[in-house]
């Protein structure tokens, strides 16, 4: 098998995410945007990692961010084909 280019789709799966400046867990998402980290070559093959981004409503009222990033770590992907799941998994 030859994947000249590997694409892996991920996002957090936790349901939500504590806001960085008061600490308050929101109960809306704001939004969501694509981020893509640096590409890393594997095994010479081209990565392309596609994050899911999702922006939080910080709703304490004294608390100055208003909205914010989700952060941490990726825990969810999902393959673009079944050779390249078949790929990571003999990996």
């Amino acid at each position: 098998m030859n994947i000249a280019l590997l694409r892996v789709d991920a996002q957090c799966t936790a349901s939500g995410a504590p806001c960085p400046e008061c600490g308050t867990w929101p109960s809306r998402v704001h939004g969501s945007y694509l981020r893509y980290p640096a590409d890393v070559p594997s095994a010479a093959r081209s990565v392309v990692l596609r994050l899911l981004v999702r922006r939080f409503i910080c709703q304490n009222v004294s608390c100055g961010r208003q909205t914010f990033a989700e952060q941490g770590a990726v825990v969810t992907c999902s393959c673009t084909s079944s050779n390249a799941a078949a790929a990571i998994s003999s990996s």
